[in-house]
């Protein structure tokens, strides 16, 4: 979760919106996207699919050991990278 709401945190962070806009433009209770962002809690699958269609993000599964790593921009990696080590 804390990955999570790390990426969640900084994309809101990049388009200077505070919890309060997220909650106003989402119609989500303010704790929610609090609950969300601060990666410390579980939250509703449906509050971080509003709340990344609102930041301009998707959430995508993979399967597992599909060989890619995503990063958010600013947390040591550069967007998506291809684990070559198979």
């Amino acid at each position: 979760m804390k990955y999570l709401a790390d990426a969640l945190r900084l994309a809101m962070e990049e388009r200077g919106l505070s919890e309060t806009d997220l909650a106003r433009e989402t119609n989500l209770r303010a704790l929610s996207i609090y609950s969300a962002l601060s990666g410390r809690e579980d939250c509703n699958v449906s509050t971080l699919l509003m709340l990344a269609e609102r930041l301009g993000m998707e959430l995508i599964l993979v399967p597992r050991g599909a060989g890619v790593s995503i990063k958010p921009e600013g947390a040591g990696g550069a967007g998506t990278e291809k684990n070559t080590a198979g």
